[in-house]
C-alpha cells in the first residue's frame, strides 16, 4: 500500500491473505500484489492448543476440542465459562423430545495455519448422526476477535434429531441484546407474552454483557438460537404439545440450533451432506451499541476485492455525522443520476443527523415515505426517531 509492504501470508490452501487497514466507509484502498517474499511480521503464534495474537489468548481443550479459555492480553479475566458443556463451541446431537445430548469424540487436532499473520487449529471428530464433524478456530494478527468455522457432514437419518453448538460465556448478571430487523431486542424484556421462547432468531449479532464487560457473538449461517439451554428439541406434532417456555431466566449461555428434521410437513425427511457454520466471538469491555453493530456488519458484509491496474481513488458518495445512525442501503435506480439511501438509528432516543457528499453535491434530496417514491424535499439536519429508519432519494446533476 503506497509502496509499503503490509502483513501477508500464503495459506495452506494456496490463497494469499493480507491486512487491509482503515479502508474508508463506502470508499476503497489500493494494493499491489508483486512477486517476492511476504513480510515476516505478525503477532500470531500457536503453543500446543493455545492460539495467540496481540489482543487475545484462546485455549482449546485437547480432549473435547472445546474452547475453554478466551482472555484479553494483559488481563486475567476469562470470558468463557468452561463449566457449560466443557467449554464453548461445543457440539451436541440430540434425539427429538429427549434431553440426552451426545457430544462428539475428538479424533485429531492439527495445525492448519502456523502464522505469523494467521493461526488456525482444526479439531476433527466423530459424532452420532454424522459422518464427521470438524471445528476450526482462527486468530488473525491485528483483529481482536475469534473466528470459528464448523463443518457438519450429516448422515441421512429419518429418526428425528437435531444438532446444536453451545457457547457458555462467563458474564455474570448479563443482559442479552439481539439485533433484529429495525431494532434491538432485550431477551425476555422486549418479547410479547405470546412469543416463542424455545428458539429465537437474530439478524447479524447478539451481545451478552453486564455493566463492565461482555461478548458480541455473530452467527453468519444459522440465525436460530436457544437461550440458556437446548429448548428447541420438540417434535410432538400439532396441538400445543411440548414443554413450551413461558419465561426465559437471565443467562449467559447461547446455543446455535443449526440442524433438525423435526417438522412433519413441507421439509425433507432427512438432512444429509457437509454444511459449514461460521461464528465470531468479540470480547469487549462495557457494551457499546455502535461497536457491536459495526462488528456484526463487518462480519456479514466483508470487504470486496476487485482487480484493478490503477487506483480508482473512490470518494464516498455519502458521509453521516452521527455514529448512532448508519446507512443500511445505498443503491442506484434505473436513472443513473439517482441513489436510494436508507438510514437506521441505533439509539433509543431521537437523533439529529446531517449528511454530506464528499464526491459531488446533489441536486435534490427527497424523503420517501412509501415504495421509495420521493415526496418532501429535505436539506440540512434530519431528525431520526428512536430506533427509526428513513429512506431518501438523492438526485445528482448529469
Amino acid at each position: 500500500e503506497n509502496g509499503n509492504s503490509v502483513l501477508s501470508q500464503r495459506l495452506s490452501t494456496g490463497e494469499l491473505v493480507f491486512f487491509a487497514k482503515n479502508v474508508p466507509a463506502l470508499g476503497s484502498a489500493h494494493y499491489r500484489v508483486v512477486e517476492g517474499e511476504s513480510v515476516p511480521l505478525g503477532s500470531c503464534a500457536i503453543h500446543g492448543t493455545t492460539l495467540e495474537n496481540e489482543f487475545l489468548s484462546v485455549r482449546i481443550d485437547g480432549k473435547t476440542g472445546n474452547i475453554v479459555s478466551v482472555q484479553k492480553k494483559g488481563e486475567q479475566y476469562d470470558y468463557i465459562d468452561a463449566s457449560v458443556d466443557g467449554g464453548a463451541n461445543s457440539f451436541s446431537w440430540l434425539p427429538a423430545n429427549k434431553d440426552m445430548p451426545h457430544a462428539d469424540t475428538v479424533t485429531a487436532i492439527s495445525v492448519v495455519e502456523n502464522g505469523p499473520f494467521v493461526v488456525e487449529l482444526k479439531i476433527d471428530s466423530k459424532a452420532k448422526g454424522c459422518r464427521s464433524v470438524s471445528r476450526s478456530v482462527r486468530l488473525v494478527s491485528g483483529l481482536p476477535w475469534v473466528e470459528i468455522s464448523n463443518t457438519v457432514d450429516k448422515l441421512p437419518w429419518e429418526e428425528k434429531d437435531g444438532v446444536h453448538f453451545g457457547f457458555g460465556f462467563n458474564i455474570p448478571q448479563a443482559t442479552t441484546k439481539v439485533d433484529i430487523p429495525w431494532g434491538i431486542m432485550k431477551v425476555e424484556k422486549d418479547q410479547w407474552k405470546q412469543g416463542n421462547r424455545n428458539w429465537l432468531t437474530l439478524q447479524r449479532w447478539l451481545d451478552v454483557s453486564n455493566e463492565t464487560r461482555g461478548v458480541t457473538w455473530c452467527s453468519l449461517d444459522a440465525p436460530l438460537f436457544e437461550y440458556g439451554n437446548r429448548l428447541a428439541n420438540i417434535a410432538l406434532g400439532w396441538g400445543g404439545q411440548g414443554p413450551w417456555q413461558k419465561e426465559l431466566s437471565p443467562s449467559s449461555t447461547i446455543y446455535s440450533w443449526v440442524m433438525n428434521n423435526h417438522w412433519h410437513t413441507n421439509f425433507p425427511t432427512t438432512q444429509e451432506g457437509p454444511v459449514t457454520f461460521r461464528y465470531r466471538l468479540y470480547p469487549h469491555d462495557q457494551f457499546d451499541v455502535v461497536s457491536a453493530n459495526r462488528f456484526g456488519l463487518e462480519q456479514a458484509q466483508p470487504l470486496v476485492h476487485v482487480m484493478a491496474n490503477k487506483n480508482p481513488c473512490l470518494s464516498p458518495v455519502l458521509a453521516v455525522d452521527n455514529k448512532l445512525v448508519y446507512a443500511t442501503i445505498l443503491k442506484s435506480t434505473k436513472n443513473d443520476r439517482e441513489l436510494v439511501v436508507r438510514l437506521r438509528s441505533l439509539s433509543d432516543k431521537e437523533e439529529q443527523v446531517t449528511l454530506t457528499y464528499p464526491s459531488k453535491q446533489p441536486l435534490r434530496v427527497s424523503l420517501c415515505r412509501l415504495e421509495e417514491i420521493p415526496e418532501k424535499e429535505v436539506s440540512g439536519t434530519l431528525t431520526m426517531k428512536p430506533y427509526g429508519q428513513m429512506t431518501l432519494k438523492i438526485e445528482f446533476k448529469q
